[in-house]
């Protein structure tokens, strides 16, 4: 079984050029380019954090309509009549 997780190393070559002014290539010893990628698994931890912000922030607006409706400093409080007692 292949494990697919882990450092991978991609290599890439020129294995020809071409040039209109018909250059030759003096340095072919740098025609080979490697790129190291490292793949891994990792879930969950973005969207909790995302999650446990929209609740702080939920929670946060509602008790500020809370207080703002104990101390009546809403427009019109005074037309709920449920709130005027």
């Amino acid at each position: 079984e292949e494990n697919n997780l882990g450092a991978k190393t991609n290599t890439a070559k020129i294995e020809e050029t071409k040039n209109e002014a018909g250059f030759k290539d003096t340095n072919e010893e740098d025609n080979i380019g490697e790129a190291t990628i490292v793949l891994s698994i990792k879930t969950g931890e973005a969207v909790s954090i995302m999650i446990i912000m929209m609740i702080i922030t939920s929670l946060g607006m509602c008790g500020y309509m809370w207080v703002a409706l104990i101390n009546k400093k809403l427009p019109n409080i005074n037309e709920i009549k449920f709130l005027n007692k």
